[in-house]
């Protein structure tokens, strides 16, 4: 569970500098003003869409694997020392007992994405799909 906590925390670093990168770059082309709070969740399926992407495009000229994650790994690490400002995280002003909810509802799916595969066909196709 803490290798899962781990890389959790790591793809979501990974999402939000790229995803923060991306709407930092549309914001300056399409002159939207600064002003505009957008959060948390843009960024992150913003930097999902960006990774996928990259990820495909990838996979057409070599393997997905250590050296894909130490490329991307590295553009993120200079987006963050280039462009600082991008990743001020803010999170919003809940009620506390939205942020019990949240917390509890974090550890079931946690607990779940924890345990063996049920279904044989997992490691033939269904992995592959979600990945």
């Amino acid at each position: 569970m803490i290798v899962a906590l781990t890389l959790w925390l790591y793809i979501f670093i990974l999402l939000y500098i790229y995803g923060a990168a991306v709407l930092w770059g549309m914001r300056s082309i399409f002159k939207i003003g600064d002003g505009v709070f957008i959060g948390v969740i843009l960024p992150l399926f913003t930097g999902l869409t960006v990774v996928t992407v990259l990820a495909m495009t990838a996979h057409l000229f070599m393997l997905l694997g250590d050296i894909f994650i130490l490329v991307l790994s590295a553009g993120a690490l200079v987006i963050a020392l280039r462009w600082r400002r991008l990743i001020a995280l803010s999170l919003p002003s809940y009620h506390p007992l939205t942020w019990v909810v949240l917390a509890f509802l974090f550890v079931i799916v946690l607990e779940n994405v924890t345990h063996v595969p049920a279904n044989l066909d997992t490691g033939l196709y269904h992995a592959q799909t979600i990945r």
